[in-house]
């Protein structure tokens, strides 16, 4: 196939697949853009195109959910903060049945709060989606998820709790630079517990595609 699991291309294609099949009432349009979505669920088009073939399905809670998600990324990428946070958070309830969609959204929510340096709002945002992540074991998301998470516990300096957190992160398969891990882990009298820069980590690998 050429969707290679991991390639860089893959989410693309199969979105442009999806769409083909949607455009003739292909059964398999479906499956094609859920694995566009699941690959790269930043691009909003995935979203918009999975929104129209829901509604078609008389999936209403599902096509509104992925119609209000695709909004709030494209509100985002046009950089109106606040109007995508709102739309994202309008859009919770909708993909509540989807634990992955809802990581997702919340992960998002979870970038917008810390943006604004509402860094509690943001942990607990960010903890709901390692919890979602964690129960698909979907170990790419968690890993990228627990390292922001612990980057707003650095924040409030509860270096504990970060440390914690990044220890499970490299569990889950991410590389976590040594730098953060040494604010987190180690203690203040060796030079730990620094300014909580940006965490540079490697995911792990994404789960194969279903199909």
């Amino acid at each position: 196939s050429i969707a290679e699991e991991g390639g860089p291309a893959a989410g693309a294609i199969y979105r442009a697949c999806g769409a083909l099949l949607s455009a003739v009432d292909d059964p398999r349009a479906r499956d094609a853009l859920e694995n566009a979505q699941r690959l790269n669920p930043q691009d909003k088009r995935s979203w918009s195109l999975l929104s129209v073939l829901y509604g078609r399905d008389r999936r209403p809670m599902d096509a509104a959910g992925a119609a209000l998600v695709g909004e709030g990324l494209d509100s985002a990428a046009q950089g109106k903060r606040e109007e995508a946070s709102r739309t994202l958070e309008a859009a919770l309830p909708y993909v509540a049945r989807n634990p992955e969609s809802k990581a997702f959204v919340l992960g998002q929510l979870g970038d917008a709060a810390a943006a604004r340096s509402d860094w509690d709002m943001a942990e607990r945002r960010y903890a709901e989606a390692v919890r979602l992540h964690g129960a698909v074991k979907d170990a790419g998301a968690l890993a990228v998820e627990a390292a922001k998470l612990a980057r707003a516990h650095l924040a409030q300096g509860e270096a504990r709790d970060a440390c914690r957190t990044l220890r499970k992160a490299q569990e889950a398969g991410a590389a976590v630079a040594e730098p953060e891990m040494n604010a987190a882990c180690r203690p203040p009298a060796t030079g730990g517990v620094g300014p909580p820069g940006p965490l540079r980590l490697t995911p792990g690998p994404s789960p194969t595609p279903p199909g």
